[in-house]
């Protein structure tokens, strides 16, 4: 190590770096710089990948949650529709909540209104139509088949609304600049869980990601 002797005092010495130990201290910080990326990566992909899993969870719980309504007859069911949600987004924007006694298994929408019914239901009184066409309303408006505002026969006011999800999670695998619904694969009920492909309904969702995960599995088939 070289050493410089101060004038006038010849105890007095400046100790610097010689060049080696410069070139010597930056490949270590170099190989521990080094070191230190993988494991940032590492990192940042189990925190993706716990991402993932829980988003999945959030959304195959309310797709379930809306299934159990549709069946327990709190929002509006066809006959033919296998009672999963038509798509993500209804799950934030929600539907709106049958009242008791309001149902579609009577038939096609307004066929209790047509001139020429039966004697019972003429019998049946102005309460069961009432409530039959406060179920109509709410089944086309549901459906997508009319713009106007459902309100309750009883009541007079709007029906209350059934929200499945606050917000909707989205992929953290795909494209930010997406909107969280068209992050995700969709399966219908229809579709065969070997070959899952979007229809009528959503039954499941999958990543689009062709990544595998640190388990060695597919994220596609979490």
């Amino acid at each position: 190590m070289n050493s410089i002797e101060i004038s006038g005092n010849p105890r007095l010495k400046m100790r610097g770096f010689t060049l080696i130990e410069m070139v010597v201290v930056v490949m270590i910080v170099g190989i521990l710089a080094s070191a230190a990326m993988p494991l940032m990566a590492l990192h940042k992909r189990r925190t993706q990948e716990a991402e993932l899993k829980e988003s999945l969870r959030t959304l195959r719980r309310a797709i379930d949650a809306y299934k159990q309504a549709a069946d327990k007859g709190d929002i509006a069911k066809r006959p033919d529709d296998s009672g999963y949600p038509p798509s993500l987004d209804v799950l934030v924007k929600g539907v709106p909540k049958l009242t008791p006694g309001a149902s579609l298994a009577a038939g096609k929408p307004g066929e209790a209104n047509k001139p020429g019914g039966s004697g019972a239901a003429a019998a049946a009184g102005a309460a069961p139509s009432a409530a039959n066409a406060a179920s109509s309303a709410f089944s086309l408006n549901l459906f997508g088949t009319s713009t106007g505002g459902a309100t309750d026969a009883a009541t007079g006011k709007a029906p209350a609304t059934i929200y499945f999800l606050r917000r909707l999670p989205r992929d953290p695998f795909a494209d930010p600049t997406v909107p969280a619904a068209q992050t995700w694969g969709l399966r219908s009920y229809a579709s065969p869980p070997n070959a899952p492909a979007p229809g009528a309904d959503v039954f499941d969702v999958y990543s689009r990601s062709e990544g595998v995960g640190l388990d060695g599995v597919p994220l596609r088939e979490w």
